[in-house]
């Protein structure tokens, strides 16, 4: 284990209620958001918050509490210095704010009046923020998160373009993505950049339309992956890569899966998939310098994510090892996922806790951990490898050093991923 039961039971505040729901590095790695809740108490989400972690040290730098309890998506500009935030659940967005880091106030709220469902999207930049209606598809907002000013131009010239909402990965542009086209708008001036239009997708099962549909692009124009509800009387979700010239079906799992998270280089796609009693997970694809994904002979055993392919090969997916029965057991959530910005290092929020692998090897790194927010303070924090070096509070570093531990900052940081 790598938080010992005396650890969690003496800390303050340090039950295991708390989730974390979204993960996102800033300046080049050095500071690293972690969106948390409190879990649900009586059947209810009570609050939200923020732990800003300093990489370069490490420390717990700040906390900002009392935010909207629904947070699922933060993204912070890349000087750190303010942050987008997205509430709601997979299906609706329900507000979207911008925040000040280090004055911990609130700077703009964009109100979401539509109640029926809509699907709201930041760039990897945190400089805009948009929202587009699942039943008003040719409908879109978007805000810049300094100014608070929409871009009227964009909004006008992607208002009679289909398809659900995603930015591309040097933030300048918006993409609009259909089973069969994407449509590419430079956000500053609404000009239309590109597009690429195909065949419908053979044997498509996914639903019509673009409800629940989710996706992110692959850094050089190489692609969208996408993740689209099936409407069978058990959910399914499919995966796929489309790009101008190749459709890839990557896989189908049953219940659930998350937006994909996609690396700066454009390598490598995370998602959570699946349930916990089904041996739901965090699954990762590689993929080469061309855009295609790393493919092995197919075999006997239909895991998931399972199809994909052809008759000879499939997706090589890659499963991160959470520690199977303890998560069976506990039911932990598992949480968003993000890469390092130099795609070396992948995090995972399990629980209360955010877990650091390494993608190539799927070896765990590090977690980094803290309780609950207190009044006035900093809470109680731990960061640890598995060979035992550690970094944390006071307190923290007290309850957990023993034997055979060393409090080594510049391991914790190598583990981390900092140079």
């Amino acid at each position: 284990m790598f938080l010992s039961a005396c650890l969690l039971t003496l800390l303050p505040a340090a039950g295991t209620s708390s989730v974390v729901s979204s993960i996102a590095p800033a300046d080049g790695g050095k500071l690293l958001f972690v969106a948390m809740n409190s879990g649900r108490v009586a059947g209810e989400v009570k609050t939200g918050w923020v732990n800003v972690w300093d990489t370069t040290k490490p420390e717990l730098k700040a906390v900002l509490p009392d935010l909207p309890a629904d947070v699922r998506t933060i993204q912070p500009t890349a000087d750190g210095k303010r942050f987008a935030l997205i509430a709601g659940d997979g299906w609706r967005a329900s507000g979207i704010e911008v925040w000040d880091t280090s004055e911990k106030k609130r700077l703009h709220n964009f109100k979401i009046e539509d109640k029926r469902g809509g699907h709201a999207a930041a760039s990897p930049d945190g400089n805009w923020v948009a929202y587009r209606p699942y039943d008003a598809a040719k409908s879109l907002q978007v805000w810049n998160t300094e100014t608070g000013k929409r871009a009227k131009e964009l909004e006008k010239a992607a208002g009679d373009v289909a398809g659900w909402l995603t930015f591309s990965p040097d933030s300048k542009r918006t993409l609009l993505v259909s089973e069969a086209e994407c449509t590419e708008f430079e956000i500053a001036t609404g000009k239309k950049t590109g597009s690429w239009k195909r065949g419908e997708p053979p044997n498509r099962v996914y639903m019509e339309g673009t409800n629940g549909t989710s996706g992110a692009a692959i850094a050089g124009n190489k692609g969208v992956v996408s993740v689209s509800p099936t409407g069978k009387r058990r959910q399914s979700y499919i995966i796929r890569l489309a790009t101008e010239k190749k459709e890839w079906f990557l896989g189908e799992v049953w219940d659930f899966a998350s937006t994909p998270a996609v690396s700066a280089d454009g390598r490598w796609i995370a998602l959570r998939a699946g349930n916990l009693s089904d041996r739901g997970g965090i699954f990762l694809l590689k993929f080469d310098a061309d855009g295609n994904p790393e493919m092995v002979e197919k075999g006997k055993e239909n895991r998931p994510p399972f199809g994909g392919g052809d008759a000879k090969q499939a997706p090589a997916w890659r499963e991160l090892p959470l520690g199977e029965a303890k998560r069976r057991e506990e039911r932990q959530p598992l949480g968003m996922i993000a890469f390092s910005p130099d795609s070396k290092r992948v995090f995972v929020g399990v629980g209360n806790e955010l877990r650091v692998f390494d993608p190539l090897t799927l070896k765990q790194k590090a977690v980094v951990w803290a309780s609950e927010p207190v009044k006035d303070k900093l809470p109680e924090w731990l960061i640890n490898t598995p060979e035992g070096e550690f970094v944390g509070s006071p307190t923290a570093e007290k309850i957990y050093s023993k034997p055979g531990r060393d409090r080594d900052p510049t391991k914790v940081k190598e583990a981390l991923g900092v140079k």
